[in-house]
């Protein structure tokens, strides 16, 4: 039955592509542990990971001049 799952559904890194694993070991070393949380838009900590304020209002902003 694995076998047959594995060709159904191959392992393959999430990020490159690279089969064998769900996350390679040069992707995961690309990686960094994220001990906070930041805002999508600016990159700054957040609460919760959620967009700032200002930030939201400037995303709409620029959203409805294209």
């Amino acid at each position: 039955m694995e076998k047959l799952l594995k060709l159904i559904f191959p392992e393959k890194c999430t990020f490159c592509g690279q089969f064998g694993d769900v996350f390679c070991v040069g992707c995961l070393k690309k990686c960094k542990i994220l001990m906070d949380s930041y805002c999508i838009v600016c990159d700054d900590v957040s609460i919760g990971g959620s967009t700032h304020k200002d930030c939201m209002n400037l995303q709409n902003e620029q959203q409805t001049k294209n």
